[in-house]
């Protein structure tokens, strides 16, 4: 649009999701681990991975979803620093809040409700105007018309028995908004501007409304400078969150990066109430409430697919082998996946045999507080030998932890009161190419018809 002063950069700001890596001196800073769910600044975050600073990132509060607390972060350090720390709004004062059925403004609507101010708000269409009565906000009046505006907030204030309202928070600069608005200031009021197009500055400020206190809030301003400052609002927000001092504001969603145009056109329309969001749903669609078994899961294989599923939002992870110990040789992974935060639970299981399988199950549901969502099948034997010396042993180890192993899995995981979200069964390029002395490793062909 060509319209933003200066390089926006790469589109995406806020966001929330899980992190995959922490290194850095703000590690210590700001608290968090490989595997903790966040939300927060990522500078050009329209992406499946994005790099911040760790003190743009909060934990994100587990009662809200990824996709509400996306749309929180500068609009609540937005109004928290306009109506809290610059122009504390108090019980019985009378606030002006532009564009309110925006990101900012449904929030700003939150915080003077909360406090006791009276509210007025404009909004740019019918339901627009509807979402706010719903709501409970009186007073609303245009956002387009500015002549409508005017009109209506004088009969406003007399219907109010006011003379002017106490503070602006402004976003609006076209069709002489900014000086009509504050023509409804009261002498001493505070003008709080979030615009960044066509705004006043602080010396045309001074000569029109030597009285007003004028503030310029820039959020971006302050992450890049204070970024303790900003961590601290966020978490002040996880705070007040779950205290109930917070509802959720609507959002309007879009899934899949490949619909990023069709959203950023859709917010160009100015068209939604609330916040238009961005979603990259997890591969696996891992659950906070689940744990995911992984058989062989202490192998190099395991580690690797563990952390994984860490990535993509599991908080439990179960990790079987016949021995339930890692090996010397994979320490160094292990003791990277404990920084993690995630229950890692190693426990001895051979999946080829019923009866252990059952067991596990069993200690299962008494030994964590996740309920199994989903298994990997990883386990496998090998037992090479030429066709020559090819015994039913051999093939019974093979064929036992392979196939044998998927199916006690998921008989004794599965349940029609619990069913499981997936269940992943890996077998080898063996079963189909064939390799020298591993007759019996083919067996697994078998894994591929299990699923059917």
């Amino acid at each position: 649009m060509g319209m933003y002063p200066g390089d926006p950069g790469n589109p995406g700001g806020d966001c929330a999701g899980t992190v995959c890596s922490v290194g850095g001196g703000q590690k210590e800073a700001a608290g968090l681990r490989p595997g903790h769910d966040v939300f927060g600044i990522a500078w050009g975050c329209l992406q499946t991975y994005a790099c911040t600073e760790a003190l743009l990132l909060a934990p994100k509060p587990k009662a809200w979803s990824f996709e509400q607390m996306a749309a929180w972060s500068v609009t609540f350090a937005t109004t928290e620093e306009a109506f809290q720390e610059l122009a504390p709004v108090k019980k019985g004062e009378r606030v002006l809040i532009h564009a309110a059925t925006g990101g900012v403004g449904l929030v700003a609507v939150q915080f003077a409700q909360r406090v006791g101010a009276t509210i007025f708000a404009t909004a740019g269409s019918p339901n627009k105007v509807q979402h706010l009565r719903d709501m409970g906000v009186k007073y609303i009046t245009s956002s387009r018309d500015v002549k409508k505006f005017e009109e209506d907030m004088k009969a406003f204030l007399k219907q109010d028995g006011a003379t002017g309202v106490d503070v602006v928070l402004n976003s609006l600069s076209h069709d002489d908004y900014i000086p009509k608005s504050l023509g409804f200031l009261s002498k001493g009021g505070r003008f709080m501007e979030i615009g960044k197009r066509l705004i006043w500055s602080h010396d045309q400020m001074n000569r029109e409304r030597p009285d007003v206190q004028y503030e310029k809030i820039a959020m971006d301003w302050v992450m890049e400078f204070q970024p303790e400052r900003y961590n601290m609002l966020m978490r002040r927000l996880v705070s007040q969150i779950e205290q109930g001092w917070w509802k959720e504001v609507p959002l309007t969603l879009y899934e899949g990066l490949t619909s990023g145009i069709d959203a950023l056109r859709y917010l160009q329309r100015a068209q939604q109430i609330g916040k238009v969001v961005l979603t990259q749903p997890s591969r696996m669609d891992c659950q906070e409430d689940g744990s995911y078994v992984l058989s062989g899961g202490v192998g190099a294989l395991g580690l690797v697919t563990t952390k994984m599923m860490v990535e993509e939002g599991a908080k439990s992870v179960v990790l079987l082998s016949r021995r339930g110990v890692v090996g010397d040789d994979l320490k160094a992974m292990w003791e990277k996946l404990q920084e993690f935060d995630v229950e890692l639970l190693v426990k001895p299981c051979d999946v080829a045999s019923l009866s252990d399988v059952q067991e596990l199950t069993t200690n299962l549901s008494t030994s964590s507080k996740y309920r199994v969502r989903g298994f990997i099948h990883l386990a496998a034997v090998l037992d090479d030998a030429t066709l020559p010396k090819l015994t039913r042993k051999h093939l019974e180890r093979a064929y036992g932890a392979k196939v044998w192993g998927a199916r006690h899995l998921h008989l004794c995981l599965q349940s029609k009161a619990s069913a499981l979200d997936f269940a992943i069964l890996f077998s080898s390029t063996s079963a189909l190419l064939g390799s020298p002395g591993q007759a019996a490793t083919c067996r697994r062909g078998h894994l591929q018809v299990l699923p059917e």
